[in-house]
């Protein structure tokens, strides 16, 4: 697949296999995600792997801020059950890589910072 084929088929997933991810395919993503434009050179990116036990505990604090952000809401039941079902299982993906904007550089304002995150993911 192309990088154009890629963008035009990009869709977001809610619920995943729970399959392992390949190694080879994971190493393949991270390292492509450093090759990301950052001002300075200063690639204020760190990427975390998370399975297992560390899933389960984003799970519950993201269940926690959805459950507050849904009280009250006068959105439909059904709707409002989704949302937290997801928060809930966070789809069942076997591994999650959060990524966290480091500031190391002073000179690199914070809105550059987060762009270059943005385009590392």
């Amino acid at each position: 697949m192309n990088v154009l084929e890629a963008i035009k088929t990009r869709r977001t997933i809610r619920k995943y296999e729970g399959r392992e991810v390949p190694r080879e395919a994971l190493l393949r993503v991270l390292e492509a995600a450093t090759w990301a434009p950052s001002h300075h050179d200063s690639q204020p990116w760190e990427f975390h792997l998370l399975t297992g036990e560390k899933i389960r505990a984003l799970s519950s604090i993201f269940t926690r801020i959805r459950g507050a952000e849904l009280e009250g809401s006068d959105m439909p039941p059904a709707k409002k059950e989704a949302r937290m079902e997801f928060a809930r299982t966070l789809g069942g993906a076997p591994l999650l890589v959060a990524v966290e904007v480091v500031v190391a550089d002073e000179e690199v304002e914070m809105e550059e910072r987060m762009q270059a995150v943005a385009a590392a993911i």
